[in-house]
């Protein structure tokens, strides 16, 4: 089978070749024939995700969408991660490792409609990755060869299975009576860049009498795919912010401030005007630069990171007799990233500015009488001095035993689950202390010598010169989660319409989040990274909810779940749910949804701290440019879960065999959102807040009071879904298959708690749209699918036009 290649989401299309998937034919280890298993799947009753009764029908009361393994295979899905790109719901979700999504570079997370989401493996919690509790690294649960099917739920479900899964429920089901033997690889490319993606993947399954083992073991290598990769990025026009080569020299002493003479010749820069800068050490604290030496910081930013990975993944199955069947499940993931990352400028800190001494060996200026300190904005050496890769670890272990069975009618799953994530970032950066020292002792050169002086000049410094102060900012954060679950269910009678069917059910859940920095960070004395501290925070849920099934009529059938769950230390909620179908004829299918569902605080939000970066403006210098700080941000045991009222209703029309399509409405409104104290806004409501920091001489703002983690305003977000497929027979030319999906959002709003609308940009793009087309003949099949993302509102100032993805195929 050739399998589609996957082309860069960094706009740019590819050419590649994708090695086919070998299939060992040896009797007796034949891998199962894909069309008997999709057969298997329709037949056999399952548990599909948004409900706890098994079923034959995959018709959801609610938006629902499976993607079969031969549908991952059809699309070119090598990572896990990338399913984003073929389901626009998904779309506003951070893909790959070159995000920071909640302090885990190197991980890759999905989300419904870019809210909270529920990630589960086999219908079980999974622990999440880095500092954010919940957001689970996908591509580290399993295998890719070990998935049968991923489900996608699109409504908010905690009545069923709590916390998070406000957006939805994503659950990744694994190919548990597989039997056989299969390997399968991969490559894919691009036309720039060294992104590359090598794959190597196998699959055992065997059957010894009444005990079913399966595993699988799989080996993922990519390369990084960096600014200067893309010419949207590396365009010199592309300027961030910089000043790496102005100097201000205390007017008291004669000397005029002075911007590096090359700057806008050199490549990457640009001479803007300056507004007046303030320091406290300056008669007047107040002095004016000609102008600012502005770099362009995107062309070396790292697009996507790097990523080495080695997965493996086991279960096995026993049925000691018709009703009892024990289960295990272990599953192990080794994740190595590597981030490219600009070198970032000094934090701000007025109170205790870097300063070049006038006395310095290498001072270009004219001679200053007595020493006087030449106060320096930024240094070259940022921009190509030490290395600034970032790199992070991931480690995952999960384990999963339990059993399932029937007594009395009743049927029953009980199921003890732990697993472990531990996330390892470094990245290197400067000891504010030992970089000072070395500017007054004059080991470090600081007058433009990392951009334009060669090695052998004198002012040239050498490489162990940043040896000197060059650190690690290190961060390591250890999750766990401990889940025991039972669940209960039966037919309590059957009725004219169809039976009446109830299920019960129990959970228990400890979650931990473990947090180590390096002594730098934990004094502050860093020049990137902001002060943050070591920390521990332990959370206990329980929950019991029940589920029932009531038909109407024969056409009729009605939902109804319910969920109370409770926190360590008091907090407590209560989410319920409604959801109908109606179907009058063979051909369509009405449904509609309503329940509540809700976020609970995240562990760091809960009691762990965490450092920011926050660039103001402050109103009381409006001609100043806007200057950046750290601030550390405090988690809140006092915070109440996020909540949202949402509701769906949309039709599922079957006009002929083979075609089917889905549209909804959907609507969710949140209250009580969890957000973290935003140093602009501080300022704005009032600029002498006790938590501004300002220097007594100046008035200028040398930094933030810890801020913390609070429940702001309400949220407003709506829109629309819609899902086509349609299979054609075309009888010895084999087949094909359309299939198209769009979400549209009508309508974004974020308030206060007063109810002041603060505002309508969404974030990412209203409209996604996806169109695909396989052709399948024979074992083979070819895939040719195309992506729209419409333009949108990044901030009510800041926004971006409509773009057509390219083709995959």
């Amino acid at each position: 089978m050739i399998k589609n290649d996957r082309i860069s989401q960094a706009n740019s299309l590819g050419a590649s070749t994708l090695l086919s998937s070998i299939l060992l034919a040896t009797s007796p280890l034949v891998a199962q024939d894909s069309a008997a298993s999709d057969d298997a799947l329709e037949l056999e009753e399952v548990v599909v995700v948004g409900s706890y009764f098994k079923s034959t029908n995959f018709t959801s009361k609610a938006p629902l969408s499976i993607m079969s393994a031969d549908e991952l295979e059809q699309n070119g899905i090598n990572d896990i991660g990338d399913l984003v790109r073929f389901q626009p719901s998904l779309s506003s979700s951070f893909v790959n490792g070159s995000f920071n999504a909640g302090g885990s570079v190197g991980a890759a997370r999905v989300r419904v409609r870019n809210l909270s989401t529920l990630v589960l493996l086999n219908g079980r919690r999974q622990v999440s990755t880095g500092t954010a509790s919940g957001e689970v690294d996908v591509n580290s649960l399993v295998p890719k060869i070990a998935i049968q099917r991923v489900e996608i739920l699109k409504d908010g479900a905690a009545s069923l299975y709590g916390a998070d899964a406000v957006g939805g429920v994503v659950n990744f089901v694994t190919d548990r009576n597989f039997v056989g033997l299969e390997l399968e690889g991969g490559y894919s490319s691009v036309t720039e860049g060294a992104y590359d993606d090598y794959t190597v993947e196998a699959k055992f399954g065997e059957q010894f009498g009444d005990l079913h083992l399966m595993a699988a073991v799989s080996y993922f290598d990519r390369g990084q795919l960096n600014g200067e990769d893309r010419s949207f990025t590396r365009d010199a026009g592309n300027i961030g912010i910089g000043y790496p080569m102005t100097f201000f020299i205390p007017a008291a002493f004669g000397a005029a401030p002075v911007v590096e003479g090359q700057c806008g010749e050199l490549a990457d820069t640009a001479l803007r005007p300056a507004a007046p800068v303030a320091f406290t050490t300056l008669p007047g604290g107040l002095g004016t630069l000609p102008a600012i030496c502005d770099i362009a910081i995107a062309p070396y930013q790292g697009l996507v990171a790097s990523s080495e990975r080695i997965q493996g993944y086991a279960t096995a199955t026993y049925d000691v007799n018709e009703d009892l069947q024990i289960f295990a499940e272990v599953a192990y993931a080794n994740v190595h990233s590597n981030l490219h990352s600009p070198a970032s400028l000094p934090l701000q800190d007025a109170s205790n500015p870097l300063f070049i001494p006038g006395s310095h060996p290498q001072n270009p200026f004219a001679p200053i009488s007595g020493g006087a300190d030449i106060f320096a904005i930024g240094f070259p050496f940022l921009q190509i001095g030490p290395d600034r890769g970032l790199r992070a670890d991931i480690d995952m272990v999960r384990a999963v035993t339990g059993a399932s069975g029937m007594v009395s009618d009743w049927s029953w799953d009980v199921s003890l689950t732990y697993s472990t994530s531990t996330y390892e970032r470094r990245r290197p950066d400067v000891s504010r202390s030992a970089f000072q020292q070395a500017l007054v002792t004059g080991a470090f050169n600081p007058f433009a010598s990392a951009l334009t002086a060669n090695p052998g000049d004198e002012a040239f410094n050498a490489p162990e010169v940043f040896d000197l102060f060059s650190v690690d900012a290190t961060l390591r954060a250890k999750q766990q989660i401990y889940v025991a679950d039972a669940v209960v269910s039966r037919e309590l009678f059957s009725t004219d319409a169809g039976p009446v069917e109830l299920a019960l059910g129990g959970q228990y859940r400890r979650e931990t989040l473990d947090q180590d920095v390096d002594p730098f960070t934990e004094a502050g004395d860093l020049l990137a990274v902001g002060q943050d501290n070591d920390s521990f925070v332990a959370r206990n849920t329980a929950a019991v909810f029940a589920e029932a099934s009531v038909p109407i009529t024969e056409a009729i059938n009605m939902q109804l779940a319910l969920r109370y769950e409770r926190f360590s230390g008091g907090t407590d909620t209560l989410n319920p749910k409604v959801a109908l179908t109606w179907a009058p004829n063979d051909t369509i299918l009405l449904r509609a949804t309503y329940g509540t569902s809700f976020r609970s605080p995240e562990l760091v939000e809960f009691g762990a701290t965490t450092s920011s970066s926050a660039r103001v403006d402050d109103p009381l210098t409006p001609a100043a440019d806007p200057v950046t700080f750290s601030t550390q941000i405090v988690g809140s045991p006092d915070l109440q879960p996020e909540s949202s009222e949402n509701y769906q209703v949309g039709f599922v029309l079957t006009p002929a065999d083979g075609l089917s399509l889905s549209v909804d409405y959907f609507s969710f409104e949140f209250t009580d959102k969890i957000e973290r104290e935003r140093a602009q806004e501080i300022l704005e409501a009032n600029p002498n807040d006790p938590r501004v920091l300002r220097s007594a001489i100046t008035g200028a703002i040398t930094g933030f009071a810890p801020l913390s983690f609070i429940n702001v305003g309400s949220e407003i977000f709506r829109g629309i879904d819609a899902e086509l497929k349609w299979d054609i027979d075309l009888g010895d030319m084999g087949a094909l298959t359309l299939n198209g999906a769009v979400q549209y959002v009508t309508e974004f709003e974020e308030r206060d708690k007063d109810g002041t609308v603060l505002s309508t940009a969404l974030g990412y793009p209203e409209t996604s749209a996806i169109l695909g087309a396989t052709w399948s003949y024979g074992s083979g099949s070819l895939t040719v699918t195309g992506r729209h993302f419409g333009g949108y509102d990044e901030t009510e100032s800041l926004s971006f036009g409509s773009h057509s993805g390219p083709v995959t195929v």
